[in-house]
């Protein structure tokens, strides 16, 4: 919820401008509640809080709150971005090779907003008694390649 309040004579009307969606055509997930009151001096008061019950990437963006009365008009600004969990990367690319290791290697993701905080690499293998040993490996946001180590040569 994002509220504005304006004081003024006569009663202001508060109006809101979104990323995308004009005042008239706000979508369900978006409500407006406005109040009227008066300060504590008598002056009219408005309260609009504008309510956005499920948010979207669509949704990043400059809202602005427009306040208006016969003696003019004044708005203010709040900037709102919506985090998202990161994209995963796309499918690893294979560099190097080696007897017992592989080095694979991955471009950044779309990080939605999110900051990657690090990486989980899992590989498994299969020993020839037929147990499966799975490992997970960590590395760091700024990490573009992992080598697996402990990989045993397949024949077949």
């Amino acid at each position: 919820t994002i509220t504005c309040i304006s004081a003024g004579y006569p009663q202001p009307t508060i109006e809101w401008t979104t990323p995308v969606y004009s005042p008239l055509s706000l979508p369900s997930r978006m409500s407006v509640t406005n109040s009227s009151s008066t300060t504590s001096a008598g002056l009219p008061l408005t309260t609009s809080a504008l309510t956005i019950s499920r948010t979207l990437r669509e949704d990043n963006g400059t809202f602005v709150c427009t306040s208006t009365t016969k003696a003019g008009v004044s708005s203010i600004t709040t900037e709102l971005t919506v985090l998202e969990v990161p994209n995963a990367p796309d499918a690893p690319t294979l560099g190097s090779i080696q007897a017992r290791s592989a080095t694979i290697n991955w471009l950044e993701p779309l990080p939605n907003n999110s900051p990657i905080t690090m990486y989980y690499v899992l590989y498994e293998y299969t020993y020839f008694n037929g147990s499966v040993i799975t490992n997970v490996n960590t590395y760091p946001s700024t990490a573009r390649q992992a080598t697996l180590t402990g990989l045993s040569p397949h024949f077949n």
